[in-house]
C-alpha cells in the first residue's frame, strides 16, 4: 500500500468512528429521556378512619382568684378607731368582725337630741288624737312609751283611717319617723363589719387618721371561696357549658380540690382570641391555696361521638385533608370538634377511609400514591 492508500483508508477509518460515536450519543440520551419518563409510586403515611367516642378534655392552666374581692370605704367622715383585728396587710378575720370603727360621738349625739324632741311631739300629738282619734289613742300611747332615747325606734302603728293619717303628716309625726329612722341607719356605718371569713391584702389607712365619705380604708378577700380562671380558646368555646367538671393540679402534678364551671366571659381577648372561663372550687380546706396561684386545668367537656383524632399536621387550609382513593389524592372538607397541641379530633369521615396524616408538598402530574404504613 503505498503512501496515498495509507492517508485514504485512515481518513475513512476517522469518519467511521467520529459517525459512530454521534450515533452512540444520540443513543444514551433516548434510553434516559424513556426512563424518566416512568413517575415512581410515592409513599405516605396514612390511617384508616374507624369513627369512635371521644371523651373530650380542654387542657390549660388557671389563676386562682378569691371569689370576692372588695374595697372596704367610709360612708362617713369622723376619725378612725381600732376594730377587733389589726388594720394590717395580711391579718385574717371572720365573717361578723368588726374591722375598723369611726368615731360616731357625734352622731350619737345628735340622733340622742332628734329622738327627745320626737318624744316631746307625741306628747302633743296624743293630746289631740285622744279627743279627735279616741279609738286610736292606746295603739299611739304604746307607741310613745316605748320610744327609748337609747334603743332604735319601734314601727309605727298602722294607722285605720286616710283622716288619722292626713293629721299625723300635718303635725311632722311620720317625716320626723322616718328622718330618724334614717339617722339610725346613718349611725350603723361607723361601725365596719366583716361581710365574710378572709384577710386583708392592703390598708390604706391606719387608726387615728380621719377619712372622708368615699375614702378607701383597706382592701379585703374571701378565703374559704376561690375560684379558678381559665383563658380558653375562642374555638373550644361550644364545648363550654356551665356545671362541668374541672379538674386542678398544682405545678407537682398534685391534685387539688376540683372545681365547676359556673360563668363563661361574654369578651375576647383580642391579643390572645381567648375568652375567660370561671370555675368555683368546691372546698378549700386543708389545701395551701392562695389568691394568685397559678394551677393546672382540665375541663371535661364530655363525649364526642363518631369522630376521630388525627394528627395536626395532617390537616390542610384549617378544616380539609387528602384521602387517598385509587391510587389518588383526594382533598375534601371536615369538621374539627376540636383541637389538641398535637391533634385535631374530626367529624365527617366515613368508616374506611384512608386519611393522609403528614403534609404532601411538591405533587406531581399523575402521581400515584401509595399506603406507606397504616396506624
Amino acid at each position: 500500500m503505498n503512501r496515498r492508500q495509507l492517508v485514504i483508508v485512515l481518513v475513512l477509518t476517522g469518519i467511521i468512528v467520529l459517525i459512530v460515536s454521534i450515533i452512540m450519543s444520540n443513543f444514551k440520551p433516548s434510553q434516559e429521556r424513556t426512563f424518566n419518563n416512568v413517575i415512581p409510586v410515592k409513599y405516605v403515611k396514612t390511617q384508616r378512619v374507624q369513627n369512635d367516642t371521644i371523651l373530650a378534655v380542654i387542657t390549660g392552666y388557671g389563676r386562682l382568684n378569691s371569689f370576692r374581692n372588695v374595697n372596704v370605704s367610709s360612708e362617713v367622715s369622723g376619725r378612725l378607731l381600732e376594730g377587733d383585728i389589726d388594720l394590717k396587710e395580711g391579718t385574717t378575720f371572720k365573717k361578723g368582725q368588726i374591722l375598723f370603727r369611726i368615731n360616731p360621738e357625734d352622731a350619737s349625739y345628735s340622733l340622742k337630741s332628734r329622738k327627745s324632741s320626737f318624744i316631746n311631739l307625741l306628747v302633743t300629738a296624743l293630746a289631740d288624737i285622744k279627743i279627735d282619734f279616741p279609738s286610736a289613742y292606746d295603739k299611739w300611747y304604746s307607741f310613745y312609751e316605748s320610744v327609748s332615747i337609747e334603743e332604735s325606734l319601734p314601727d309605727l302603728p298602722e294607722t285605720t283611717s286616710t283622716k288619722e293619717k292626713t293629721y299625723l303628716a300635718s303635725k311632722n309625726v311620720l317625716s320626723e319617723y322616718y328622718s330618724i329612722k334614717a339617722d339610725e341607719a346613718r349611725l350603723e356605718k361607723y361601725t365596719i363589719r366583716a361581710p365574710f371569713t378572709g384577710s386583708i391584702i392592703s390598708a390604706m389607712a391606719q387608726p387615728g387618721s380621719s377619712v372622708n365619705p368615699g375614702s378607701n380604708v383597706a382592701q379585703i378577700i374571701q378565703q374559704d371561696q376561690l375560684e379558678v380562671r381559665i383563658p380558653v380558646d375562642v374555638d373550644d368555646l361550644h364545648l363550654i357549658k356551665n356545671g362541668q367538671l374541672v379538674q386542678l393540679t398544682d405545678k407537682n402534678s398534685k391534685a387539688l380540690p376540683s372545681a365547676h364551671v359556673n360563668r363563661i366571659s361574654s369578651n375576647i381577648n383580642q391579643s390572645t382570641q381567648t375568652v375567660n372561663v370561671y370555675a368555683k372550687l368546691n372546698e378549700t380546706t386543708n389545701q395551701v391555696l392562695v389568691d394568685g396561684m397559678y394551677v393546672n386545668t382540665e375541663i371535661v367537656t364530655g363525649n364526642l361521638n363518631n369522630v376521630i383524632e388525627l394528627p395536626r399536621r395532617g390537616l390542610l387550609d384549617e378544616n380539609m385533608v387528602y384521602i387517598l382513593q385509587d391510587s389518588q389524592l383526594v382533598k375534601i372538607p371536615v369538621i374539627i370538634e376540636k383541637s389538641n397541641d398535637q391533634s385535631v379530633i374530626i367529624s365527617g369521615l366515613k368508616n374506611g377511609t384512608t386519611v393522609v396524616i403528614e403534609p404532601i408538598t411538591s405533587i406531581r402530574t399523575n402521581q400515584k400514591f401509595a399506603t406507606l404504613k397504616a396506624s
